[in-house]
């Protein structure tokens, strides 16, 4: 088969047919392989979050205050950089609140996560991408101190602050208040 099932897959992970769309297909995320040219491996991301003990990786669901006693989920669909939040914004890009106990970077040195604590009362901000009606969640990002830097050995981190809605850490249970569970 030289790798048919693997190729599928690959793509299947990669791409989203959208039906009114002539063209076909529209990239919506891309996960690095790490290092493995045929396949999407989500366990080397270079970031997680942690909620009640459960671990969450780009490509989940994750919850998210969208405004007070408002929580929804969308799945976590990538990154936007703090610095190009007007251009999101422009794009009809929404913040949110996005509660964590803990947040992980992967060193660039060793490729392992470095796990840091959300210190309370704050949040990880979050961006809904409106993805022409099929909304995404962003985490918003910026540069690394010279100090993180060297502890996390990656050049990006979370960006962490006070709420916009709410810093309330959600029951064990999330809430399903989206159409989408997962996307991968």
């Amino acid at each position: 088969m030289g790798g048919g099932v693997r190729t599928v897959l690959r793509k299947l992970f990669q791409y989203i047919q959208f039906p009114s769309r002539p063209q076909g297909f529209r990239r919506l995320a891309f996960f690095p392989a790490g290092g493995h040219r045929d396949g999407v491996n989500i366990a080397r991301v270079c970031a997680a979050l942690e909620l009640h003990h459960r671990i969450l990786r780009p490509g989940r669901g994750v919850c998210f205050w969208k405004a007070p006693r408002t929580l929804a989920e969308l799945v976590w669909a990538g990154f936007a950089r703090k610095e190009s939040l007007g251009w999101w914004r422009k794009q009809g890009g929404e913040l949110v609140d996005v509660p964590a106990h803990r947040f992980a970077e992967r060193s660039d040195r060793d490729r392992q996560l470095r796990w840091d604590d959300v210190p309370g009362g704050l949040i990880v901000r979050g961006l809904i991408e409106p993805n022409d009606g099929k909304p995404l969640l962003k985490i918003v990002t910026r540069a690394s101190t010279d100090e993180e830097l060297r502890h996390f050995g990656h050049p990006r981190m979370p960006l962490i602050e006070p709420p916009l809605f709410s810093a309330e850490i959600p029951a064990d249970d999330p809430v399903q208040d989206s159409a989408q569970a997962e996307l991968f």
